[in-house]
């Protein structure tokens, strides 16, 4: 890709469990990633999104935090 177009990464920390042991490999990708200038590194840890812990009926709003969440990965 050229210079004006980066290749977008998005690395999702998805435990959320006290003890999590994803934190470490995360961390080492994002440093990896973020050593090549054609590399935009965006982190989503879901332990720092209010995420909801029943499921939902379809007709009803997702919450914010989610409906933030999925605007901020489809962009």
């Amino acid at each position: 890709m050229s210079a004006t177009h980066p290749i977008r990464l998005v690395v999702i920390i998805g435990s959320i469990r006290r003890g999590r042991l994803g934190t470490p490999p995360a961390q080492w990708t994002i440093r990896q990633a973020r050593q090549h200038e054609s590399i935009e590194v965006d982190v989503v840890d879901l332990a720092d999104i209010e995420l909801q812990h029943e499921l939902r009926s379809f007709d009803e709003d997702l919450p914010p935090a989610i409906e933030a969440l999925g605007e901020r990965l489809a962009g």
